[in-house]
């Protein structure tokens, strides 16, 4: 889970540079997460997770990313975008819906 400085598709980049940007990096970032066998957890609520604070500029930098096996184990994870304050990044909740019991790990929150 983090910032990777780099988007999977031209679509998760809006605003100033949007396009062609990047475009071998985000060929050598698929097909890395691809060779080490990695999924994408999905993102809810929100399509990005970086604005400038003028607004001009979104993108999609921060994910998640966990191997076949872990999804397996934990089914039901999403990552949530919560509010920001200062950064001008995003907070990320990993959240699994099939837990309830409260005393159980049920998310994780990554600023």
């Amino acid at each position: 889970m983090g910032d990777f400085n780099c988007v999977r598709r031209s679509s998760e980049r809006m605003g100033v540079g949007e396009s062609g940007y990047g475009r071998s990096e985000r060929e050598e970032f698929n097909a890395f997460i691809k060779d080490i066998e990695l999924e994408d957890v999905s993102l809810i609520r929100r399509k990005f997770t970086r604005y400038r604070s003028n607004g001009r500029a979104n993108c999609r930098i921060d994910r998640v990313l966990v191997s076949k096996k872990w999804l397996d184990v934990w089914q039901g994870c999403s990552h949530y975008i919560l509010p920001r304050s200062v950064s001008d990044h995003f907070p990320i909740l990993l959240k699994n819906s099939n837990i309830r019991d409260p005393n159980l790990l049920g998310s994780l929150i990554v600023g």
